[in-house]
């Protein structure tokens, strides 16, 4: 392995480390901010591995947090977040970096999970952002795999297991209560 794989995996495990945290947050701001860390560590990553879809992919995913963690607020942060219209302005974003860095057919890996993880991210609780994201990462896994991201291959699984508890560690009970109720 060279000094430059060795950073970018060390990166990685920070990134690792984000990801699965902000799975088990309970609070969707709280999943949103520490993914925010977590697309950060991703774009160095990625950017020192020289795979430059998923590095500007990530950035589009660091801004797209940085717009919705306000979402829902009684606040003017909220109510610019609350718009419909950065659907279309991510997913436009999305594309153009896609195009930019096109790497060959790969590059579309990321690009439908940052469609995905769009609509994720602007989700209006915790439950739904787990919910949504989850299909993301077997597009993800197979980029890593290609890059030769070792450490996006294991978040890959990580991410996956830490969806799987937040659903139970959370919005299981709360779906309970739910029927319960009605």
């Amino acid at each position: 392995m060279t000094t430059q794989e060795i950073i970018a995996e060390v990166i990685g495990l920070f990134g690792i480390a984000a990801t699965i945290i902000s799975y088990q947050c309970k609070v969707r701001k709280h999943i949103l901010l520490w993914q925010l860390f977590s697309t950060t560590c991703w774009m160095a990553h990625f950017a020192v591995l020289g795979a430059l879809s998923g590095a500007a992919l990530n950035l589009v995913g660091a801004l797209r947090c940085i717009v919705f963690a306000g979402r829902g607020e009684d606040t003017k942060a909220g109510k610019i977040a609350d718009w419909i219209g950065w659907i279309p302005v991510f997913l436009v974003m999305s594309a153009a970096a896609t195009a930019l860095t096109w790497g060959g057919w790969t590059s579309l890996l990321p690009f439908i999970g940052m469609i995905l993880t769009t609509f994720a991210t602007r989700a209006s609780s915790a439950a739904m952002v787990r919910l949504i994201s989850l299909p993301n990462d077997p597009l993800w896994l197979a980029y890593n795999a290609i890059s030769g991201s070792m450490t996006g291959v294991i978040t890959e699984v990580c991410i996956i297991i830490s969806i799987i508890v937040g659903m139970i560690r959370h919005d299981i009970p709360e779906w309970k209560n739910r029927l319960k109720k009605n």
